[in-house]
């Protein structure tokens, strides 16, 4: 994996084995769901961390 501060390797690791999605496609979705709803990727990161996944279907 790419080199990533303040840990979100390991939020994406996480959202990676629930979702069962590639690494390109985890930061694909961090991406969209970042501009979609103007969330900086560390706040996405927090939320991975506090819930497991992120709030997303598309």
């Amino acid at each position: 994996m790419r080199s990533r501060p303040d840990g979100l390797l390991e939020q994406l690791d996480i959202l990676m084995k629930r979702r069962k999605i590639s690494e390109d496609e985890t930061f694909g979705l961090l991406r969209r769901v970042s501009q979609e709803r103007d969330i900086k990727p560390r706040d996405i990161a927090r939320q991975i961390c506090e819930r497991g996944d992120i709030d997303y279907r598309g």
